[in-house]
């Protein structure tokens, strides 16, 4: 019987090795294989083992990413070890934080934004603070593929991957 760090680390890697989604048809439902994707994202933060630490968000994203945003991800990465620095995050996009708490995974559900365009929100609370994260897909291709990921409610710090991490090319 597996445990439930080796059940959530399943989980995980089945969510980031599988391909993204297929674009539905115009009469079909909100896309469940989008709202898995994005719960899967969250099965390594439920770990809960002081000696483990979850993969890299950036590396996370860009495997379901658009072409931009693997290239401004990898511009990143290159900041990175140029300088020795953030270059502008300087948390994890995927818990909104740099620490973490999740006693649950998140509330996941999915809205179609645009005619081309999804925005899958992750509700969850980790160490005792509410958080909204939105990963926004786009079909390219016949591909659900993320452009970009969002903190934007009112009352709270709001970005936008795509801002921050452009801000230190």
């Amino acid at each position: 019987m597996l445990g439930r760090a080796a059940i959530a680390v399943l989980i995980f890697v089945i969510a980031l090795f599988a391909p993204p989604g297929k674009a539905p048809a115009a009469d079909s439902p909100v896309p469940d294989s989008l709202v898995k994707l994005v719960r899967g994202f969250y099965g390594p933060y439920l770990i809960k083992n002081l000696n483990y630490e979850p993969p890299v968000d950036t590396d996370v994203i860009a495997a379901h990413a658009t072409a931009h945003l693997k290239m401004l991800i990898s511009q990143y990465y290159a900041c990175q070890k140029k300088t020795q620095d953030d270059c502008g995050l300087d948390f994890d996009v995927i818990i909104n934080g740099q620490d973490w708490d999740l006693n649950a995974p998140p509330e996941v559900s999915a809205q179609l934004d645009k005619a081309n365009e999804y925005i899958v929100s992750s509700h969850f609370e980790s160490a005792g603070a509410a958080n909204d994260v939105n990963f926004i897909f786009v079909n390219q291709g016949g591909q659900w593929l993320i452009s970009d990921v969002t903190q934007i409610q009112p009352g709270t710090e709001t970005w936008r991957l795509t801002d921050m991490i452009s801000a230190a090319q």
